[in-house]
């Protein structure tokens, strides 16, 4: 097989993931939706849409004229909410502890599709904190914690952001691809990633990347107000956190 033949098929299967990756609740979705979220040409999208139905990972809803998630998705989903659930109770003694030690709020967050997801959080019972609640959605490219999923994950990943639209969520937000790939490549050699505005206005994030045998698990982040952060405190937390993901790599094995 040529590199061309290939690459098309890789392609093939990024746009079938794509169409997937539309879906934001549990609702069917029609012919426009997929082309509006995607921008795919329409008989592109049908001929995916009927790949993804023969397979199982789309249903066809009568009522709509449209397509749902189907029992595929159904059924991997639970296998991953296992492992998800399952990492997330392991890692909550090590957040209570960071965000105990910090007085901020820390979080586990994880790759879904090309956005970062919460999976858990501890919030400090005094003073001023940031809210974070189970399950919220970021873009991958805006702050601290995108960047570790980013720089430890896929490669591939790292690409379809990179290649897509980075919407500046505030005036700090990286959107030239450049400059952010220049970052990761940092983030990278450094092992955390600090970021200052760039998700929320006047908040800090630092994050660690959670990776076993090579692959990544997860990010751990601690988060507050931007004028907390100082030198000190920065190379305390970055130390902290480190010591807890190894607490945490501990528990797995």
């Amino acid at each position: 097989m040529g590199l061309k033949e290939a690459d098309r098929h890789v392609e093939s299967v990024m746009a079938a993931l794509a169409l997937l990756e539309s879906f934001e609740e549990d609702r069917s979705l029609r012919l426009k939706d997929f082309h509006e979220r995607t921008g795919m040409q329409k008989s592109r999208i049908l001929r995916l849409l009927g790949s993804l139905q023969a397979a199982g990972f789309l249903a066809e809803d009568s009522e709509s004229a449209g397509f749902r998630l189907g029992p595929k998705v159904m059924a991997l989903g639970r296998l991953v909410s296992e492992t998800y659930l399952d990492l997330a109770g392991r890692v909550q003694p090590s957040l209570s502890r960071i965000t105990k030690e910090l007085g901020d709020t820390s979080f586990l967050s994880v790759v879904r599709g090309l956005q970062r997801m919460v999976l858990a959080q501890k919030t400090p019972e005094d003073g001023l904190c940031f809210a974070i609640p189970d399950g919220q959605l970021r873009p991958l490219h805006a702050g601290a914690t995108g960047k570790i999923l980013l720089s430890f994950g896929p490669v591939e990943l790292r690409r379809r952001v990179l290649a897509g639209e980075l919407v500046g969520l505030t005036s700090e937000t990286r959107t030239v691809p450049s400059v952010l790939e220049e970052e990761l490549e940092l983030v990278r050699q450094a092992g955390h990633a600090v970021s200052r505005g760039e998700a929320t206005p006047h908040s800090y994030a630092i994050s660690v990347p959670v990776v076993r045998a090579g692959a990544l698990l997860g990010a751990i982040t601690v988060a507050g107000p931007r004028s907390k952060l100082d030198f000190d405190y920065e190379a305390h937390a970055i130390d902290l956190m480190h010591g807890e993901v190894e607490q945490i790599l501990r528990s797995l094995t």
